[in-house]
């Protein structure tokens, strides 16, 4: 029982928990800000620490390896400043403090990791990411670092509302407009 939408889903690798995300902030009569784990079979939620977000709700998350990619509107996770994107690490239950892209402008809408693992595909209505206007609307940012791929060079010049990376290096993307 949640009091807001939930705007995405992650399960855990092993079908263990399902990672909820977006704008609520209670999640079945206890405080859980707009992100958190449940049970899949039950619904029950999930003990164990996950961040609170602030400012904003999550549109999007991607988990690869142990590291939960968030993207949204938001402002703040686990009470540090993180623009819209942040990583967290599950297994240290820590927020990446190495993987800090911005995104100006509005939300982050959509967040795909390439098959490979070497790329995280951000779409949106941003219109730029640390700094570089270049990365309006789509980007692909490096997993570790969070710096922008500049040889990805889609210019949709429109909101991105979803993206597909596929095993053949091809990104499909839904567009606004």
């Amino acid at each position: 029982v949640l009091n807001g939408t939930v705007h995405a889903l992650e399960p855990a690798p092993d079908g263990s928990r399902l990672y909820i995300a977006g704008a609520f902030t209670t999640l079945n009569g206890a405080g859980r800000s707009r992100l958190a784990a449940i049970d899949p079979a039950t619904g029950a939620t999930m003990t164990g620490y996950l961040p609170a977000v602030g400012g904003g709700a999550i549109r999007s998350i991607v988990l690869r390896g142990s590291t939960l990619y968030l993207g949204g509107n938001f402002s703040s996770v686990g009470g540090l400043t993180r623009t819209r994107l942040a990583a967290f690490d599950l297994a240290t239950r820590t927020i990446s403090s190495t993987w800090t892209p911005a995104a100006g402008g509005n939300a982050v809408l959509t967040l795909e990791m390439a098959p490979d693992g070497s790329r995280l595909y951000v779409g949106g209505r941003f219109s730029s990411i640390n700094g570089s206007t270049a990365a309006a609307w789509i980007a692909a940012l490096d997993p570790v670092t969070g710096a922008v791929i500049p040889a990805f060079a889609a210019r949709p010049g429109r909101e991105v509302f979803d993206i597909l990376a596929d095993d053949r290096g091809l990104v499909w993307t839904a567009l606004g407009g």
